[in-house]
């Protein structure tokens, strides 16, 4: 007997970050060092580097890629960086969502019905 419920589906920023999933692991690093985006994000590449256990070329690599996303966006200061949350990103509408994300007010989370094989 197969039940169907209904699952949300949202984007997210790992939907921005997918192009370069490790850009996912510094956002992570700057949201928790600016407490959320609370604070500036200030740090060297070479020490994003250091702390993520990366060479250097890697990290400027997901660092590219986050600021690309335009989670976080470098201030005057060469090493700091304000941090967006998803929802600061979507309200700015600089970048596309995840386009199978859609059907809500916000357009960027809808139900589908998925199979519970229980």
């Amino acid at each position: 007997m197969h039940a169907t419920q209904e699952q949300q589906l949202s984007c997210g920023v790992e939907w921005h970050l997918r192009a370069n999933p490790r850009a996912l692991f510094i956002y992570n690093l700057a949201l928790r060092v600016s407490k959320t985006g609370k604070d500036v994000f200030v740090m060297s590449q070479p020490e994003i580097a250091a702390s993520l256990g990366w060479d250097l070329r890697t990290a400027k690599v997901a660092l590219a890629a986050l600021l690309g996303s335009g989670l976080i966006v470098r201030t005057t200061n060469e090493n700091a960086y304000c941090v967006l949350v998803h929802s600061e990103l979507v309200q700015a509408g600089e970048h596309t969502c995840w386009p199978g994300a859609e059907g809500s007010d916000d357009g960027h989370s809808r139900s589908t019905p998925t199979s519970n094989p229980l």
